[in-house]
């Protein structure tokens, strides 16, 4: 006779937080983080409690999954303040463990749209000073705030002088 699982044996640890989950749960109760990983590498399904992938021949460092989710959220919370020195390495790091996550790659393309954005108003408040219009070159620099960032106002110099 084969044994019952008892209601213990039926939980999953979730790879985030250790809060026990109902095996039928596919994010975890108190974190909201997934309680299955998917490989980068093999494509195979993982716990997300587990360090390595469980395919025997892959072995990839699924345990790092989080930590490169922490970062993203900090390198997002850095672009947000424009801070690229922070953002950068932060990104490349996830991108060094968790090769192929999308989300890096979006996030690295906002950067250089960003950084393109101030290169592009840094030369028009340098036009803008040089010309002495300094109120135009005041209101630009308000435009670069981070809060402007998307703003119809960014960056509008020079449109009819």
């Amino acid at each position: 006779m084969v044994p019952q699982q008892t209601a213990a044996e039926r939980l999953q640890a979730c790879g985030n937080c250790g809060a026990l989950n109902e095996e039928n749960h596919s994010l975890c109760g108190p974190c909201g983080s997934p309680l299955k990983i998917t490989c980068p590498k093999c494509k195979t399904i993982n716990a997300s409690k587990r360090r390595a992938c469980s395919n025997g021949k892959c072995g990839f460092t699924i345990g790092d999954y989080f930590l490169v989710l922490r970062w993203l959220r900090d390198a997002k919370l850095a672009l947000a303040r424009d801070e690229f020195t922070v953002a950068i390495p932060l990104l490349r790091q996830a991108d060094a463990l968790w090769p192929g996550e999308n989300r890096v790659a979006e996030l690295l393309a906002k950067v250089g749209q960003r950084q393109e954005q101030i290169d592009r108003c840094h030369k028009e408040l340098l036009k803008l000073t040089r010309d002495r219009r300094y109120e135009e070159a005041e209101r630009q620099l308000d435009s670069l705030r981070p809060d402007r960032i998307g703003s119809s106002r960014s960056c509008e110099i020079g449109h009819g002088n």
